[in-house]
């Protein structure tokens, strides 16, 4: 696998981008800047949307249904935070000052870990969990 990695690199890096067409460069440039399966799923369906948006062969109605859907699962997550926060807030590792407040960055590691939108109540427990890492750490 390694060695077709390589392979394919070298192929991408050695052509002629400016030759190509816009919408492949900019696939092969973003192929090239980090692997697909090193992505955040989601960040990663949000760069597609943009980039099929501008191609001139987009069917709209399917542009229209990823839009919803990034936006539907864009709500969930927020509510997800809003209750891990409320969480912080309440119990009182957040009134301690000399914790560091990372509850959202410990909710982006649940988000890379369970994406999907019916793993709500994982990544509260995975938020949590780190949260309480980083609070016994601080101690």
């Amino acid at each position: 696998m390694e060695e077709a990695w390589q392979y394919t690199c070298k192929y991408l890096k050695e052509l002629d981008i400016k030759a190509m067409d816009t919408n492949m460069a900019l696939q092969v440039k973003h192929a090239l800047d980090l692997p697909l399966h090193w992505r955040a799923p989601r960040a990663e369906t949000r760069w597609f949307i943009d980039f099929y948006e501008r191609r001139g062969d987009k069917n709209h109605l399917l542009l229209d249904l990823a839009k919803l859907d990034f936006n539907i699962v864009q709500a969930i997550h927020q509510e997800d935070l809003k209750d891990a926060m409320r969480w912080w807030r309440d119990t009182g590792p957040g009134n301690l000052s000399f914790v560091r407040n990372r509850l959202v960055t410990s909710y982006l590691w649940a988000v890379g870990t369970a994406h999907q939108p019916q793993y709500s109540c994982t990544r509260k427990i995975i938020a949590k969990a780190i949260a309480l890492i980083t609070v016994i750490d601080d101690i």
